[in-house]
């Protein structure tokens, strides 16, 4: 029997009411029928994913959230999802291979789970990935189809990096993180406005850890473009690397070497066009 693990958000999340605290654990079971889900997808949660808990809901009944509907948007509450995961089957990568914001050699098997995850409970969802004393936050919009509202589909997940809850003190663009997302300074304009926001302060996030400076003169818009760029070059400059690696002729190794200090250079770009002031 495997033992109990806390939701860690609970103790950080401090300032939400306890109404909106829901506490409900969703067996995987639920998920691999309501999502239909193939044996190759159930086997990653079995393997991976130790206890599915919906955490929180946000709501007009909970916190007088007013929904939000249009042609393309559907809004009515908020929820956010704990994956608590098994430590076993996870496998750290070593400094030397920490690139970017990879932490586990088996980083595209969760972000594959996390996909499901958001394809299946059909609401907007703050999904929190927990491993250990760590946990890594997803957001993503749905657009519903005009044609067929029972049909939709996802904006670009997007992810913070691995932040380690019990650390004995947090970076400056963590604790500016933790700022952003308490709820008196998130949009209760509606429940559209409200999710928004929490993906916003996620989105200058990342840009400022980008960058290394919390001054970040853009809007959410631009600095999911620019941070969509970079991760597009950190793509080619990784199996540059590897091309690198492998490759045993001196001219052909001289020409992707010259590739990758160019590769390097736009990605130095794209980071100072983050924190360029808008005129």
């Amino acid at each position: 029997m495997e033992d109990v693990r806390d939701v860690l958000i609970y103790k950080y999340l401090n300032d939400i009411p306890e109404s909106c605290k829901i506490d409900f654990v969703i067996t995987k079971k639920e998920i691999f029928n309501e999502g239909n889900l193939k044996i190759k997808d159930q086997n990653l949660f079995t393997k991976y994913v130790r206890q599915i808990k919906w955490s929180y809901k946000f709501s007009n009944d909970t916190i007088r959230l007013e929904k939000h509907q249009s042609d393309t948007r559907n809004y009515e509450e908020i929820e956010i999802i704990n994956l608590i995961l098994k430590d076993d089957n996870l496998r750290e990568l070593k400094k030397s291979q920490n690139k970017v914001d990879s932490y586990f050699k088996q980083d595209k098997q969760l972000n594959r789970i996390v996909e499901i995850i958001f394809r299946t409970i059909r609401y907007p969802l703050v999904v929190i990935l927990q491993y250990k004393s760590k946990i890594r936050a997803y957001v993503t919009n749905i657009t519903i189809n005009k044609v067929d509202s029972t049909k939709y589909t996802l904006d670009d997940i997007i992810k913070t990096n691995w932040i380690d809850l019990e650390a004995e003190e947090h970076n400056e663009f963590e604790e500016k993180l933790f700022e952003d997302l308490k709820l008196d300074n998130l949009d209760f304009t509606n429940a559209y406005t409200f999710y928004n926001s929490i993906l916003g302060a996620i989105v200058h996030y990342n840009g400022s850890r980008r960058t290394g400076t919390n001054i970040v003169d853009k809007s959410t818009k631009e600095i999911r473009s620019i941070n969509k760029q970079i991760e597009a070059v950190n793509r080619k400059i990784r199996k540059l690397e590897q091309e690198v690696k492998n490759e045993t002729q001196f001219n052909r190794k001289v020409e992707l070497n010259m590739e990758f200090n160019k590769l390097k250079n736009q990605k130095e770009e794209l980071k100072t066009q983050l924190k360029e002031e808008k005129s």
